[in-house]
């Protein structure tokens, strides 16, 4: 996809009020000179208001500076309450974002990606109801040669302890190559209030070096009454070499990581 230079974030909101029986709508445009906007999410708000916060990346196209970005928006009117950028020192991309709320205040958890020397690494922040940053936390996952990325983050409710789940994919220095070719692998990650992680899981169908593709990934998480549901893509090997296909992963882990 060619991103235009100028590229709006177009947002429409249609409330439906029963006791009137009428229809309430706005439509807001966001724009940014010499800014795009890509891979936003939306959540709403658990500090009552139900306004809504959308979490993505802002890319300058004069410096391709990528930041991430938080806008949060009052749910009847569209009206910006806060638009802020994290990370101006290295490219930083968010993917999910998810509210959150516990004993003692609630907020928003952000996950998504930043390049430090080279490598990927899954980083997760925390925000609270203004946009301040509470905590970020980047994870070296695996070894030293692994990049990873966090695709999809979900607040964890007490009975499986407050904090967060998240998933995403790892994979292997891309030695000049593309994803496309990069042995990848499946993660979920358990972690407290605080980031630190509870538990580590990775999802992988052994290729070997006869299938040069590799499409293991985890892209989305529930929390259940059981634990997790955790959906994505897995590789699909048929006895033709070259004819590999991508399937669907269908996982389901108890509240300690366990298949």
């Amino acid at each position: 996809m060619k991103w235009k230079q100028n590229f709006v974030l177009l947002l429409s909101f249609f409330a439906i009020y029963s006791i009137s029986y009428a229809q309430s709508v706005w439509e807001k445009t966001f724009i940014k000179t010499d800014h795009s906007y890509q891979d936003y999410s939306i959540t709403t708000a658990q500090d009552g208001s139900e306004d809504l916060v959308l979490a993505g990346t802002i890319v300058n196209q004069t410096t391709g500076l990528y930041q991430m970005n938080v806008i949060r928006i009052e749910d009847q009117t569209g009206t910006v309450v806060f638009d802020e950028n994290y990370y101006p020192d290295w490219p930083a991309w968010a993917m999910s974002i998810a509210s959150y709320q516990t004993a003692t205040g609630s907020g928003y958890a952000v996950t998504g990606y930043a390049e430090v020397n080279g490598d990927r690494q899954t980083l997760i922040m925390t925000l609270d109801e203004a946009g301040a940053q509470i905590d970020s936390k980047l994870y070296d996952q695996e070894s030293s040669s692994t990049s990873s990325l966090g695709l999809n983050i979900k607040a964890t409710p007490n009975a499986t302890d407050e904090g967060f789940v998240v998933v995403g994919m790892t994979h292997e220095d891309l030695a000049g190559s593309t994803l496309r070719f990069a042995d990848k692998k499946g993660f979920c990650l358990k972690l407290d209030q605080d980031l630190n992680i509870t538990w580590e899981k990775y999802f992988d169908s052994g290729l070997g070096s006869t299938y040069p593709f590799d499409y293991d990934g985890a892209s989305h998480v529930i929390p259940t009454d059981q634990g997790y549901f955790i959906t994505g893509g897995k590789i699909g090997l048929t006895p033709m070499i070259g004819q590999q296909r991508q399937s669907m992963l269908a996982l389901m882990l108890d509240a300690n990581g366990n298949i």
